[in-house]
């Protein structure tokens, strides 16, 4: 029996904040580069802090950037390496998405998903955020109902919180709010190596 990862979508499956980065580069008619977008920071309120440093905090609200997810996400690119990866993880595992996006994205986030990932994963499951839902559920109580084994996923709190749940965490990429994680949790700077990882679990 296949057992199941659970894997988020924004900056593990889909390229957002670098998608964010050149939209509002457009917007504005500036010209920040990746690694503007890699100071060390909080992971709510991130993009607005990225801004700050920029002198662009009273330029652009994240909001203002909201319909473009809604209506259509064919200007975000997957994560390098992550459509031939969860192409092979599908073989041996039963694969999971789970996000905390607006649920209002739902239809260009299943559109975007087929022309990416048809095939490579059985389910989704949409949570929300504390910013649209007031209770939102946590990603470590929808990996426990789904019997995910594993969660990976970028950001600290959901990965601590599936620890909470028995679930093992992965957390992925090296991103700026990556900077006060905890030690303890598993780290996979990239697709590579989370092959790699799991790789060693069929061992």
């Amino acid at each position: 029996m296949k057992k199941t990862i659970a894997i988020d979508i924004d900056d593990v499956l889909a390229d957002s904040t670098d998608a964010l980065r050149l939209t509002v580069n457009n917007k504005l008619g500036i010209q920040l580069e990746p690694h503007h977008y890699k100071v060390n920071g909080p992971y709510w309120q991130y993009y607005e802090h990225v801004w700050e440093n920029n002198g662009l905090n009273d330029k652009i609200k994240h909001t203002e950037l909201e319909a473009d997810m809604i209506n259509d996400q064919s200007h975000v690119v997957p994560v390098v390496g992550s459509i031939d990866a969860l192409r092979k993880l599908s073989k041996n595992y039963n694969i999971v998405l789970v996000t905390a996006r607006n649920p209002l994205w739902n239809k260009a986030t299943k559109v975007w998903l087929d022309s990416h990932f048809k095939g490579s994963f059985i389910d989704l499951h949409v949570l929300g955020n504390h910013k649209i839902v007031e209770s939102p559920r946590s990603k470590g109580e929808v990996c426990a109902e789904v019997g995910a084994s594993w969660l990976v996923d970028d950001n600290p709190q959901h990965c601590l919180s599936a620890v909470d749940y028995g679930v093992d965490a992965i957390l992925f990429g090296e991103y700026g709010w990556h900077f006060d994680a905890p030690d303890h949790l598993s780290r996979c700077k990239d697709w590579p190596a989370v092959l790699e990882y799991f790789d060693g679990q069929q061992r």
